[in-house]
């Protein structure tokens, strides 16, 4: 099993205002899994622009990864194989359902403040779902200290869903050094299309050497009325780069990845090659 992306990335300039574009398809039916039926050889993961300014912090918008996702969870997203695509709304999200924040969107706008004390802010509107015809069905918002190593923050999202709205609120805490990292997270979800329910999660990484990296986490999940679908997960997997130093954006590694749940089902292990280029 692998999978693999390609993407291209670059300033864009128009008179004084300078921006970054960022776009990446990924090429992969095996690793990315479905959830129902999808014949499309090649998925739009990311089209974003971003516009830095040096006073007004930074504006961004588009289609690709989870803002909320990358600074409240990044530690927990350190596997290969792990990922379900869900053609119904256009979603990514991390596999056996541990975990409700999606790893893409298919939209946002979101505004970025500028650091005060290492303390920055990013209020969003969002698109969770490209099949139910509405431009924004969601608001975001996430407040984080960021310094030497140390990021700590919590965020909410609040998803139209009907009369009560489903809300989403997470907090983290995590500490990033040159050999390895470590983090945890708490995810809440009110209101929710399956019922309340609370996840609990920490995750690890060790390089052993420049090359060969270890990675573990766990994940428990907790449902006030809907037993059936509480779960403990513990995920491990190793990794090998190919090639000599992997530059930004480009790597090739080998993999060996288990997933061992309380749900018996999602109990897996998988080996192959991950690309990006």
């Amino acid at each position: 099993m692998g999978r693999a992306s390609v993407g291209v990335k670059g300033p864009l300039e128009y008179g004084n205002v300078k921006a970054l574009y960022d776009v990446e398809a990924e090429f992969s039916d095996i690793a990315a899994q479905e959830t129902s039926s999808d014949n499309k050889e090649v998925r739009l993961r990311t089209a974003q622009i971003t516009i830095p300014t040096k006073k007004y912090g930074v504006i961004a918008g588009g289609r690709g990864y989870s803002g909320q996702r990358k600074d409240l969870y990044g530690h927990l997203d350190i596997f290969e194989n792990t990922e379900v695509y869900n053609p119904n709304n256009g979603n990514y999200y991390q596999g056996s359902d541990l975990t409700a924040q999606t790893l893409y969107v298919p939209g946002f706008l979101l505004w970025k403040t500028p650091s005060i004390g290492h303390v920055y802010a990013v209020p969003g509107l969002v698109t969770t779902n490209d099949g139910n015809g509405k431009a924004i069905d969601a608001t975001s918002w996430r407040v984080m200290y960021d310094n030497k190593g140390v990021k700590a923050g919590v965020g909410v999202t609040k998803i139209e869903t009907g009369a009560n709205d489903y809300t989403r609120t997470a907090a983290a805490l995590s500490y990033t050094a040159e050999r390895w990292q470590a983090g945890v997270t708490r995810e809440q979800n009110k209101h929710s299309p399956s019922g309340d329910f609370d996840v609990t999660a920490v995750g690890a990484s060790y390089k052993f050497t420049p090359k060969v990296t270890g990675n573990l986490a766990y994940f428990k999940k907790d449902h006030k009325t809907n037993a059936a679908a509480d779960n403990t997960a513990v995920i491990s997997n190793v990794t090998y780069a190919l090639g000599s130093t992997p530059k930004q954006g480009k790597s090739a590694k080998l993999f060996l990845e288990h997933e061992e749940h309380d749900i018996k089902a999602n109990t897996k292990t998988t080996a192959g090659i991950s690309l990006a280029f």
